[in-house]
């Protein structure tokens, strides 16, 4: 279907930040002037409500092979008894999801015409946000249950056998993972949609984030501010922006490489690219303080 019946290559996490970073480099300024979030555009409206929808059921069936080719692996591989654990850490990913998805359908209902800064809003805003909110808390359930990634603490004894047997039952059913023809394309029409989901969340909300850095080098030089402490702060965002905002826009393949990565030079081979992405999405910004206390 859609001539992708014979991919042999799936994305990785390393795959997303090499390309996050030439969006980034090459293309996000341009489009970021051509569509201009935060006016009325039908295009961006539809398709950022295609895409809306699309995303999860994208983010489940993704985390649905994560965890067969992680439990594969640690299988044939490995030879451990339970995945390593993503961490608590990875809930703030869960959690950012949920509040990028409401900003995201916010978005798109500003494309439509409505105008969240209006002192009276229409009934139908208030009605349709309330109802998106209720909405994300049950999909940030639903991936809670059905990734089955996600463990808790058993609280007795009782508990942790049952959840012991559920989980050698799901193992006797789904394992080994045979990956196939059909289940590399749907994967990838999977990855295509959480990269485009990725890329207009970093349009619309990092453009804004660089433009305000410009107006605070701008300031601080006018102020008289040295490079080194304006420089200073600006690495201090770039740290906050990278973990808080960059980081959980790709949750399904942080999750994957928290269940799946085993070794030093991996972590670290992942760590440089993700580097890389951030540097290019926060270029805007480094170029407009290297060319304003420096030129």
């Amino acid at each position: 279907m859609f001539g992708l019946t014979k991919i042999r290559w799936n994305f990785t996490g390393i795959s997303f930040n090499l390309l996050v970073a030439a969006y980034s480099l090459l293309l996000a300024p341009f489009i970021a002037d051509y569509i201009q979030f935060g006016r009325a555009n039908i295009f961006v409206a539809l398709f950022g409500v295609f895409i809306y929808v699309a995303e999860f059921f994208a983010m489940n069936y993704k985390l649905k092979v994560v965890r067969l080719r992680a439990e594969t692996l640690r299988m044939q591989k490995h030879a451990r008894e339970e995945l390593p654990n993503p961490g608590c850490v990875i809930w703030y990913a869960v959690l950012m999801r949920m509040l990028f998805r409401i900003g995201f359908i916010m978005v798109a209902l500003v494309a439509f015409g409505f105008d969240p800064s209006a002192a009276e809003q229409p009934v139908m805003f208030t009605v349709m946000l309330i109802l998106f909110i209720l909405c994300e808390v049950f999909v940030l359930g639903y991936t809670w249950v059905e990734s089955g990634l996600f463990r808790t603490t058993p609280d007795d004894k009782w508990d942790e056998e049952r959840d012991q047997k559920e989980l050698e039952t799901w193992r006797k059913v789904n394992l080994p993972f045979k990956e196939t023809e059909e289940t590399r394309a749907k994967e990838f029409r999977a990855d295509i949609v959480l990269q485009l989901y990725a890329l207009m969340l970093l349009t619309a909300f990092w453009d804004t984030i660089n433009e305000s850095n410009k107006e605070y080098i701008i300031r601080s030089f006018n102020t008289h501010e040295t490079a080194l402490f304006t420089g200073i702060m600006l690495f201090v965002i770039f740290l906050v922006m990278a973990f808080f905002a960059l980081i959980p826009l790709r949750m399904a393949y942080w999750i994957e490489e928290s269940v799946s990565i085993y070794t030093s030079k991996e972590r670290w081979r992942l760590r440089g690219s993700l580097l890389i992405a951030a540097l290019m999405v926060f270029e805007p910004s480094i170029k407009a303080f290297v060319g304003t206390f420096f030129s």
